[in-house]
């Protein structure tokens, strides 16, 4: 017998025997049972059988009053009678989440995140972003995961290389827009690297799918913290249960004591310039302690959400609307009316060339060559608009027969008007240049231009039905991207800019030399060519590049062979034998 219940029957044996007596016996034999049911208790040498038989008289003398009132008055009741003492189902306790278990760590993981913090820490001190220290950061990235055993295909293999690719081109060109582009391809790589590195198809993403991936980047961005507290919390109960107690103490002091000594250091900091000195005085390399640690960490929080994405298990099965939303009306309406607005637009510009639309000019103010001067950047922008909509609207079409044939013929009208679209801003594009010389805008607008026709001409496939058993579409362009990429890289726009500049001999190039439009090796190489143009035109040039103003442009070498950019260094050199 149980201690609590040899308890309630003392207590209610030598309470007095009236109705108290009968309520404090239930709620005693009630506290009991939940005992029973909730908490394990020890066991006494009482005989179990006395005390039944002691429960049953009680219970007997009690019937009458603990009925239900319902069922004494005659009426019939469907309540289920309380669940007899000792069961399971009499209490029910709440489900309690096991504490969570610390996911294995390899040491190679933590060696890879600690290099890429220090790499984060020298790269993100220095804000120019091509440099070799940004080539370095790229190349501990990319080598973290290729050493953290999730990178498996030859595919993400492959993005892995292209990312050191252009993390060295970084160390190498010098030219603003360029640099953007290379950075973002090499962030890119590394994150589709991460997601295809279990084997995933990159061949097969459509649309959906890519934008899942795109939330899913997104949210191991935000949530990497949470996850490392977690798993710092989990280590440190695992820690906490097997150490011994000494080592327990000294590191429960060590915690509370951290935030006390912060806090009062921060207020004798505050009252003492000479104390405060200690602290903000240490310069590591450009930079206090407090600001190292907080590059580093930056660092590591972007590796180890790449890890966390590299990890992650792949679902086979194509993110794809289950249901799709357009119908052939929906279809032909969107694509139609696409259609109809770039055919007013081809009428346009077939008077504009026959001489029709010299009317419409003098009301603008304008004249041919400044006409054919403008627009170009806003017809790139309705060319990569349509690109999308004619994509989506394939992707969301039913699978109807009419459905899909209006889609066809729609997406077929549409994309031979656009690729017009996208002549018409090139030949302006061409008569720019041949009015005023090459600019990298200019350089880079023709190379959106090359992307989008080539995308458009995939789509036509897509649109056709070749290889219509995978979403080929997105990786295709992404491949066509990246190749361009490389070969304008090999190219170098500033050496095209600065020969061609030096082939016209333009009498406008101190403005272009004033706009900056020169760097790196670009600006190496017209240094060296400035004596083939007229007196005037290149004293201007010299004084221009000379003024502080423009020689400001090609800092950063300031002795750190981190700092080195290969085209700045010679875009220093030639400047300093000018200068």
């Amino acid at each position: 017998m149980l201690d609590c219940q040899k308890e309630a029957a003392g207590k209610v044996a030598g309470s007095r025997p009236d109705s108290n007596h009968r309520s404090f016996s239930v709620i005693l034999r009630l506290g009991c049972t939940a005992s029973l049911n909730g908490y394990p208790q020890k066991a006494t040498g009482v005989n179990d059988d006395t005390m039944d038989g002691e429960d049953e008289g009680m219970t007997t003398e009690n019937a009458s009053d603990t009925e239900d009132p319902a069922k004494r008055a005659g009426v019939a009741t469907d309540k289920p009678g309380p669940p007899p003492p000792g069961s399971q189902a009499a209490v029910e306790m709440p489900d309690i989440a096991p504490p969570r278990t610390p996911t294995p760590l390899k040491p190679t993981w933590v060696v890879a995140t600690i290099v890429v913090g220090v790499a984060a820490d020298m790269a993100l001190r220095r804000p120019p972003w091509n440099n070799l220290a940004f080539a370095i950061l790229i190349a501990a990235l990319a080598a973290g995961l290729l050493v953290s055993g999730f990178i498996r295909s030859k595919a993400s293999q492959a993005m892995l290389a292209g990312s050191m690719v252009f993390g060295l081109l970084l160390a190498v060109r010098t030219e603003t827009l360029l640099t953007l582009f290379n950075f973002g391809a090499a962030l890119a790589l590394l994150i589709g690297a991460a997601v295809v590195g279990r084997g995933r198809d990159m061949w097969n993403f459509g649309p959906a799918r890519v934008i899942a991936d795109g939330l899913n980047v997104f949210e191991k961005g935000i949530v990497t913290p949470v996850v490392v507290i977690q798993e710092t919390g989990a280590r440190y109960r695992q820690w906490d249960a097997s150490e011994s107690s000494v080592s327990k103490e000294a590191v429960r002091g060590l915690m509370i004591a951290a935030p006390i000594v912060l806090v009062l250091g921060i207020l004798l900091a505050s009252a003492d310039v000479v104390f405060e000195s200690f602290f903000t005085s240490i310069d590591l390399g450009g930079g206090t302690i407090f600001g190292h640690l907080l590059l580093a960490a930056f660092g590591a929080w972007a590796f180890i959400a790449l890890l966390s994405l590299a990890s992650k298990e792949d679902d086979p099965s194509e993110v794809n609307p289950s249901s799709r939303s357009l119908g052939s009306v929906e279809t032909a309406i969107i694509l139609g009316s696409i259609t109809a607005l770039f055919s007013v637009f081809a009428v346009a510009q077939l008077l504009t060339v026959v001489g029709g639309a010299d009317d419409a000019l003098t009301r603008a103010g304008l004249e041919p060559k400044e006409f054919a001067r403008q627009g170009f950047f806003q017809l790139i922008w309705v060319a990569l608009i349509t690109v999308v909509i004619v994509m989506t609207v394939r992707v969301l079409t039913n699978a109807d027969q009419r459905a899909s044939l209006f889609a066809r013929v729609g997406g077929y009208a549409t994309v031979a008007l656009t690729l017009l679209i996208v002549a018409v801003a090139v030949t302006r594009i061409f008569f720019y240049i041949d009015d005023d010389g090459m600019t990298p805008r200019r350089v880079y607008a023709f190379v959106v231009c090359l992307w989008i026709g080539i995308s458009l001409l995939l789509l036509v496939l897509r649109l056709w039905g070749w290889k219509a058993e995978k979403s080929w579409l997105t990786a295709a362009t992404a491949v066509v991207a990246v190749t361009i990429l490389l070969g304008l890289n090999a190219i170098n726009p500033q050496r095209l800019i600065a020969n061609n500049h030096l082939e016209r001999q333009s009498s406008n190039l101190i403005y272009h030399v004033e706009q900056n439009q020169f760097q790196g090796e670009g600006l190496a190489i017209l240094i060296d060519g400035l004596d083939r143009f007229e007196p005037a035109v290149r004293d201007g040039s010299t004084a221009a590049i000379c003024r502080y103003g423009i020689y400001d442009r090609i800092d950063g070498d300031d002795g750190d062979w981190l700092d080195f950019n290969w085209g700045r260094s010679q875009a220093r050199s030639a400047t300093d034998q000018l200068c």
